[in-house]
């Protein structure tokens, strides 16, 4: 957007292009994204005769013009600094991307450790049950095996 506004607020692709060094096909994504959001359009009319030679010509809509101004007088940022701020950018979204997917793969682990551990208190209440039941079953052979022992006591 600022090679638009540099250029007079109407400008070819080409242009665009050159004064942003990063390649047609990545002006073209940008330029994409940017009318998409509804800050830069395209003013060609005539679609039918084909792509001109120098590209289609892209212009800042007033919302761009707001979003620019802003931008721009908020950090007060020459085209340069705009693109080494674009790039420092870019690198800081290469790390956060990269830390979202090991965020992703720490909570499928912990999902996977929370099923798990679901899993062995299941156990566990299956065998705090068990036990109970045997603690019972032993209680009573305690008191079978008590009254066993009275009836031999009394038999003799």
């Amino acid at each position: 957007m600022v090679s638009i506004q540099n250029r007079g607020g109407t400008v070819k692709k080409s242009l665009i292009t050159d004064d942003t060094d990063i390649g047609s096909s990545l002006t073209n994504y940008h330029l994409t994204n940017l009318m998409g959001a509804g800050l830069v359009e395209r003013t060609d009319e005539d679609e039918h005769e084909g792509i001109p030679r120098e590209g289609y010509t892209y212009q800042i809509t007033d919302k761009g013009e707001e979003v620019l101004e802003v931008a721009l007088e908020d950090y007060e940022t020459t085209p340069v600094e705009s693109r080494d701020i674009r790039r420092r950018f870019e690198k800081l979204e290469g790390r956060a991307e990269s830390l979202e997917q090991q965020n992703q793969k720490l909570v499928a682990k912990v999902d996977e450790l929370t099923e798990e551990n679901e899993r062995f208190e299941g156990r566990i209440e299956e065998l705090t049950k068990e036990n109970e039941r045997l603690e019972g079953r032993i209680d009573d052979m305690r008191d079978a095996n008590s009254k066993l022992w009275e009836d031999v006591q009394s038999l003799k």
